[in-house]
């Protein structure tokens, strides 16, 4: 399993800008919200909307969709379907940069803990036998 770094950091800075954008969108539509408080003209359904989560979710589909930046692809599997990897990785990332972060650090010490297994494990070899020789085992 090969790990491309380039496109786990392109998720994390996916995340953190769609993080951002939406932090901005927020306060943009709250400074309009108390300029418009008449009955008529009421923009606090606006804030609502634009600041949930699934505006965050649509940015960050889209730009991953842009950037082809997919967490399977990024972990080293290759999926049947691209638009898939863009979906899920848009989903996850949509969930901030920092819980992207803690996902990526816990693939990677679920990697270093399967590479310790592999360098940990004891095989026994028996002996070579020479021809004509006679095997011995010995019982412990």
């Amino acid at each position: 399993m090969t790990i491309n770094m380039e496109i786990l950091i392109l998720i994390i800075f996916i995340a953190l800008v769609v993080q951002l954008v939406v932090e901005a969108i927020k306060v943009l539509f709250k400074a309009i919200g108390k300029d418009w408080s008449s009955n008529r003209l009421s923009f606090k359904w606006l804030t609502k909307v634009f600041t949930s989560a699934l505006l965050s979710m649509f940015w960050t589909i889209l730009l991953c969709f842009a950037a082809k930046a997919g967490i399977f692809e990024g972990f080293g599997f290759m999926l049947v379907w691209p638009i898939l990897d863009y979906v899920v990785t848009g989903i996850l990332a949509s969930l901030g940069a920092g819980k992207v972060y803690d996902l990526f650090v816990s693939m990677r010490d679920y990697k270093d803990k399967l590479a310790i297994e592999k360098t940990t494990t004891v095989s026994v070899i028996p002996p070579p036998v020479e021809l004509g020789g006679i095997a011995t085992t010995t019982k412990i």
